[in-house]
């Protein structure tokens, strides 16, 4: 498996933040299980890739962290143009935000007010 990471296109916030939408694409590659019909005894190991893109998309679902949103899956392709290899893609958007320049501040100190009505 190997991922790649779309271009992103930032929108700056105050305070020196910026915010996008990253998107990644995950590459799965297996090999490819020839097989003859529904009845093949091989057909449980060729669908096989199936449960790993399952099991990929559970690990995505739930991966989310303090500076960026729970992950959605938005595409799925499967390309068979390998000979030996079976490729299928998935395609991940999250919202991030960058605080990395954020300007820190630190909190004022007010004394107590005396205030009459």
């Amino acid at each position: 498996m190997f991922v790649e990471f779309e271009q992103i296109e930032w929108r700056q916030q105050n305070n020196g933040c910026r915010r996008g939408d990253v998107a990644v694409r995950l590459h799965l590659v297996t090999r490819a299980v020839v097989t003859h019909g529904h009845a093949d005894p091989k057909m449980p190991d060729a669908l096989e890739f199936l449960d790993l893109i399952d099991r990929m998309n559970a690990a995505m679902q739930g991966l989310r962290g303090e500076n960026f949103a729970g992950f959605q899956l938005t595409t799925s392709a499967t390309n068979h143009d390998h000979a030996e290899l079976m490729e299928s893609v998935e395609r991940y958007v999250t919202s991030v935000q960058d605080i990395t320049a954020a300007t820190q501040t630190t909190p004022a100190q007010i004394a107590s007010l005396n205030v009459r009505c």
